[in-house]
This record gives C-alpha cells, sequence and structure tokens, in this order.
C-alpha cells in the first residue's frame, strides 16, 4: 500500500511539475513576443523631398518630440535612418534643429525609393516613395496680355494642381500665388490673373506638390511632402 500511494504521489508531482515547465516557456515565449510601448512612439516623422529643375533632390528627415512642430532630435544609436541602403548621419542647423539629409542624382534618381527608421528599441517603419518630374512645353519669350494655356508633360490624366507663381517688378504686392487647376496636363492663365501683373518681365514659377500620412509610423504620426518645381520667365505685353 505504500508503495502504490508513493507511486500516485510521484505521478501527481511530476504532472504537476511539468505543467509549471509549460506555463513557463509559454509565459517566457509572449514576453518574447510583446515588445510593449517604446519610449520612441512620441516621436512624429517629417519627411520632405524637394528639387528644382536641373537640380538633385533634397532628401531630408527629422524625427520630432510630441508632434510636427516639436523639437528634432538625433536617434541614439543603435537606432539609424537608412535610405536606398546608405546609412544617413545627422546633422544640424540653427532653427530647424536635427535633421538627415542625402542628395539623390537628378539623372538617376527616378523610379522607388525606400527610406527606413529604425528606433534603438529596434523598432522599423518603412517608406517608399517615387519623384516624379515635369516639363513646360515650348514656351515664348515674350506673351500678349490675353488668356493662355501653359502645356505641361508629364503631368497625370484628368484633373490634377498645381502651384502657381506669376511675379512682376512692380514693389506693389499683386503677385499671383495660387493653388489651380490643371486638366489634362493643360495650365489655363486667366484674364484675372494677368489683371494682377504690371506689364514688363514676369517670372514664373510652377510647382507639383504631393502631401500625404506616411503608410508607417509611430503611434504620434508622421507625414511625407513630395516637391518639384520649374521656372520660365516671360516679358508680357500690352
Amino acid at each position: 500500500m505504500v508503495s502504490v500511494t508513493l507511486g500516485t504521489f510521484q505521478k501527481t508531482h511530476m504532472k504537476e511539475r511539468t505543467g509549471l515547465i509549460f506555463l513557463m516557456i509559454f509565459l517566457f515565449g509572449c514576453g518574447e513576443k510583446q515588445t510593449g510601448p517604446s519610449q520612441y512612439d512620441n516621436l512624429y516623422l517629417d519627411y520632405k523631398i524637394s528639387a528644382e529643375e536641373g537640380d538633385d533632390i533634397a532628401c531630408l528627415f527629422q524625427y520630432r518630440k510630441g508632434g510636427p512642430e516639436g523639437e528634432a532630435i538625433a536617434i541614439p544609436a543603435p537606432g539609424n535612418v537608412v535610405l536606398d541602403g546608405t546609412i544617413l548621419e545627422p546633422d544640424s542647423a540653427g532653427f530647424s534643429g536635427i535633421y538627415y539629409e542625402q542628395y539623390l542624382d537628378a539623372d538617376s534618381s527616378l523610379g522607388e525609393h525606400q527610406v527606413i527608421f529604425t528606433t534603438p528599441d529596434k523598432k522599423k517603419y518603412a517608406e517608399k516613395f517615387s519623384f516624379e518630374r515635369f516639363d513646360v512645353e515650348d514656351f515664348p519669350e515674350e506673351i500678349p496680355r490675353r488668356p493662355f494655356i501653359i502645356r505641361l508633360k508629364n503631368m497625370p490624366e484628368g484633373k490634377s494642381k498645381v502651384r502657381l507663381l506669376l511675379i512682376d517688378t512692380a514693389f506693389s504686392n499683386n503677385d499671383v500665388i495660387n493653388m489651380v487647376d490643371v486638366h489634362n496636363g493643360e495650365l489655363q492663365i486667366t484674364d484675372r490673373m494677368l489683371r494682377q501683373l504690371k506689364s514688363g518681365p514676369i517670372s514664373m514659377e510652377i510647382y507639383r506638390e504631393e502631401e500625404r500620412p506616411l503608410k508607417e509610423a509611430t503611434k504620434t504620426g508622421g507625414k511625407i511632402f513630395i516637391s518639384y518645381g520649374l521656372q520660365r520667365d516671360f516679358e508680357l505685353l500690352e
């Protein structure tokens, strides 16, 4: 009777011990998978991609505490910022704070690019973007004062928008600075725009802009702003 009782006790004890081991393994496994909140969840990811006609593309990345207006900081190691496989080094400039910057060659930068932000606690946020240029068809040096159409190449079909600046040499603030519609690549310069301008030399600037939320961001969020601009000068005749 003693041996049977002892055997039963040993079996029961082994079952309890085995169950405890499995419980510890399960809890340990859950601890491995759950990273929990990160101290870097309060960073706002602020990305700007921009270029002017003929220039290289400037890619600027900032990581701001608390939101879009927060202080831009450097990312402590082992965190980093990688653009197309190249690790970027932090820099700083007075009012704008810490930033990460890289220039892409104007002749070979078309197509898709990717920036990956890795926090010191190894969370990764990847963002892909592409940069598209546009151009102006043959543009005269002198234009009579009447409505005309500017034809833009490499614009999307249908309706889109650009930022238009028409700047004359007058000291009064009559310049045209508007977001205007483009229909199938055609930009209309209206009589109302021309009435704001003095005759003589006119500097025209056109910017194609895009701003959207990042597809991968911290809890605080992030955005990417992409801009490409060109300039043409002409004489506005009476």
